[in-house]
């Protein structure tokens, strides 16, 4: 009986061994699972959490691109055609209406005694020189405003990488403006003056920025004002938004320059088209006078001239939209 004792001790003491190895192996494994599961839920709610926040971001982003649109067009002022003042502060010509119409009658007046030097009739010289004089003095005036734009795109870049610069080294993006506006070069310099000028009457930055565009209606100025207007509703690093501007800004500088490279044959051609009527007429004048001479003192010649002049000027005008290409 004292070894069936002994036996049953022992195989109790296994079992309740055994038994205890088991909890104990149980509640590591429930233990060791549980953080498991928790780091699952956990990551799960910060996915999802991520997720809501940037469907915010591009609701608020895709807010201001549309709240951008709503104002332009209900803006009064046409960008592309400006009333006649706008126009002149956009060629950057520091001329008042007055002396506008003194430099047109003066080129009027060149032109009539030039005109009438040559032989040309009196009404014609009249007609031709009036109409000359305000249309050159017009068209130097767009030419100016199409430099200068073309100037500022050039410029823009630098003035963005200086802004950058200075918003990276801690500084408010306002001070870094009025950096560029005070050491950049013309017309750089005096645009930025302007928002720094719209802001000190209490504009916001993003709408003084896309007021901008009003007095240089150029699609980068559009994209500034479009990007500085999403970074203050939406937030985000402005530094990082401007450089990445700056380098789209110079992406199209060089397709641009690579596309007037490959189209100036066909400048050239369009040119030595346009300018072969003008000169084969002014040689047979002057070696031929009489030859010519139907051509100015007859009511006939004289409507066959308009004709011609019109129909030159629309083909000039058809040649210059095909060789020109917009980026």
């Amino acid at each position: 009986m004292a070894g069936v004792d002994i036996l049953a001790i022992i195989v109790l003491n296994v079992l309740v061994i055994g038994g205890l190895a088991f909890v104990i192996n149980r509640s590591g494994k429930d233990s060791s699972e549980e953080p498991e599961g928790g780091t699952t839920t956990t990551t799960s709610s910060n996915d999802k959490f991520a997720a809501a926040a940037e469907k915010h971001r591009r609701k608020n982003i895709q807010k201001a691109i549309e709240a951008f649109e709503r104002r332009q067009q209900s803006s009064t002022m046409d960008p592309e055609n400006p009333s006649f003042p706008v126009l002149l502060e956009q060629s950057g010509l520091l001329w008042p209406r007055r002396q506008y119409f003194i430099v047109s009658a003066s080129v009027s007046f060149i032109a009539i005694l030039l005109l009438l030097v040559v032989g040309v009739p009196m009404f014609i010289a009249l007609l031709a020189g009036a109409v000359g004089g305000l249309g050159v003095t017009y068209l130097f005036v767009r030419f100016m405003r199409t430099r200068r734009q073309k100037l500022f795109v050039d410029q823009l870049p630098e003035a963005l990488d200086v802004i950058v610069r200075g918003v990276r080294s801690g500084f408010p993006v306002t001070d870094c403006i009025a950096t560029v506006a005070e050491e950049h070069e013309d017309p750089v310099r005096s645009e930025f003056k302007r928002v720094i000028d719209f802001q000190k009457v209490g504009v916001p930055l993003g709408a003084a920025c896309m007021k901008l565009y009003e007095y240089m209606p150029v699609p980068e100025v559009n994209f500034i004002g479009i990007a500085v207007s999403v970074q203050q509703s939406t937030g985000g690093n402005l530094g990082e938004i401007l450089a990445n501007l700056a380098g789209v800004l110079r992406d199209r500088k060089r397709m641009r320059n690579k596309i007037q490279s490959v189209s100036q044959e066909a400048k050239t051609s369009a040119f030595i088209i346009a300018s072969l009527p003008v000169g084969v007429s002014a040689a047979i004048t002057y070696l031929a006078p009489e030859y010519m001479e139907p051509l100015w003192n007859t009511t006939y010649g004289n409507i066959i001239l308009v004709v011609a002049v019109v129909l030159m000027l629309c083909g000039v005008s058809v040649m210059s939209r095909m060789i020109n290409f917009e980026i």
